[in-house]
């Protein structure tokens, strides 16, 4: 035991007197964080699923970049990222790296560090519920690409480079709502309740069926006139509640009544009233 501190000790000091090697990612930083990622490493390991595919996403992929980093001697980052893991698996808020914290990415590299993380972002919080997989995929990328960024090696980074989406799915259309019955703006048509706004009547003989003719007008409590808008009434309601607003454009000729439907009359003026309707 005391020969490995003493030789952490040695190594620290050489370390920190040699430029280069106490920024993130140098072998200072791998050297401490090999005394620290097999907790992370064992925690991360276990966690169980996480409720949130967005979350779950970013659990598996960086256990997975985690591991890589880890065979690769690279122990500052394979702890950074079994910590993120543990992070997103408890349902926090676990973002792209901060290119601030790579001392070692040069000036141009950082600017576009910089562009990159905000469209990650922005592209996550806007889709993340429509295409989770997406918007944890680019993230996972950009973390590794500015870590690779940040050690200049930039064949690996170029693997690794996310492709923002030119285009975003657009979420369909709601189906229009049909507007409120409203006697008051369409007094032939039906109340909230589904009722006929106005109602009217036709008074017929005792055992008769058929219509006023023209000679006949006055016999009855009714007149032509009256069974007239009467039948224009009822075929304008029926119509409606065949053909509501929101699909009376689209509705056919096939919402008018049938001539089977029709009373039967002998003259051609009974059948001229009943097809005197604005149909």
């Amino acid at each position: 035991m005391r020969t490995t501190i003493r030789m952490f000790l040695i190594v620290a000091g050489v370390a920190t007197m040699m430029p280069g090697l106490s920024s993130a990612g140098s072998m200072l930083d791998d050297l401490k964080s090999s005394f620290s990622v097999g907790p992370n490493q064992r925690s991360a390991e276990s966690l169980t699923a996480a409720s949130d595919a967005y979350q779950q996403a970013l659990v598996d992929g960086y256990r997975r970049m985690a591991s890589e980093q880890y065979n690769e001697g690279n122990y500052a980052s394979a702890d950074l990222y079994y910590r993120k893991a543990i992070q997103a698996a408890g349902g926090q808020a676990v973002g792209p790296e901060d290119p601030a914290a790579f001392t070692d990415l040069l000036d141009a590299d950082r600017a576009q560090a910089v562009s990159l993380r905000s469209q990650v972002t922005q592209w996550a919080q806007t889709n993340r519920q429509r295409d989770p997989m997406t918007a944890a995929r680019l993230q996972l990328q950009y973390d590794c690409w500015v870590e690779e960024m940040s050690e200049q090696e930039y064949a690996d980074a170029d693997k690794c480079k996310p492709a923002i989406p030119a285009t975003v799915a657009q979420t369909p259309a709601a189906a229009p709502i049909a507007p409120a019955a409203n006697c008051s703006s369409n007094p032939d048509g039906l109340s909230e309740s589904g009722s006929p706004c106005r109602t009217a009547s036709i008074a017929f003989a005792f055992d008769r069926y058929d219509l006023l003719n023209r000679s006949e007008d006055g016999d009855r409590a009714d007149t032509v006139a009256s069974q007239e808008a009467a039948l224009d009434l009822f075929i304008r309601q029926l119509r409606k509640r065949a053909c509501p607003p929101i699909s009376q454009s689209s509705c056919s000729r096939s919402a008018r009544p049938s001539r089977s439907s029709r009373p039967p009359t002998a003259s051609a003026s009974r059948r001229t009233a009943w097809l005197r309707s604005p149909i």
